[in-house]
């Protein structure tokens, strides 16, 4: 467990270099992002745990908001 660690940690700063990124959420709908992800909303505060393996320095900088559903 302790390999995949660095290689997140890597994906983390080489998504941040791409720009467009084109995603599509569960609906099927694409949204092109010219940027860098600056702020994120969480549908699911439960989603939480996902976002701190991704930015495991600090996952909460760029969470501005989530559900009341976070127990």
């Amino acid at each position: 467990m302790a390999g995949p660690a660095p290689a997140f940690a890597g994906e983390t700063a080489m998504m941040e270099a791409q720009a467009p990124l084109i995603v599509t959420d569960i609906a099927g709908r694409e949204v092109k992002l010219n940027a860098p992800v600056k702020r994120m909303l969480l549908g699911e505060g439960r989603q939480l745990y996902l976002i701190a393996s991704l930015e495991p320095e600090d996952p909460l900088a760029r969470i501005v908001a989530w559900r009341n559903d976070l127990i």
